[in-house]
C-alpha cells in the first residue's frame, strides 16, 4: 500500500522513515501531491512529534494518532473486504 494521506491532526507532526522508503507521495486535491506513507511487507515506520504543546499537555493523544493512521489504511482496504 501505497500513497497514503497523513492524517491532519493538532499540534502533531508525523513524517515517514525515507531511509526505508516509507515515504512517498500521496495524491491530493486537484493533481496536486503532499509528503504520504507507505506499506512495505505490511510495514510502515513513522516518526510521531509533538509541536507547539509539551507532550504531557498534547491535546492530541498517541492513541488518537494510531487510530487515525489506522482508519486511513482501513479506509484504502475497505474496496477488498469481502
Amino acid at each position: 500500500m501505497t500513497g497514503l494521506r497523513f492524517p491532519k491532526l493538532p499540534h502533531r507532526l508525523i513524517i515517514a522513515d525515507r531511509k526505508e522508503k516509507y515515504g512517498c507521495a500521496a495524491a491530493a486535491n486537484e493533481g496536486e501531491f503532499e509528503p504520504g506513507f507507505a506499506f512495505i511487507n505490511g510495514i510502515s515506520e513513522l516518526d510521531v512529534y509533538s509541536y507547539g504543546e509539551a507532550e504531557d499537555f498534547n491535546p492530541t493523544s498517541l492513541r488518537e494518532v494510531a487510530a487515525a493512521l489506522s482508519e486511513i489504511a482501513d479506509e484504502r482496504l475497505r474496496p477488498y473486504v469481502v
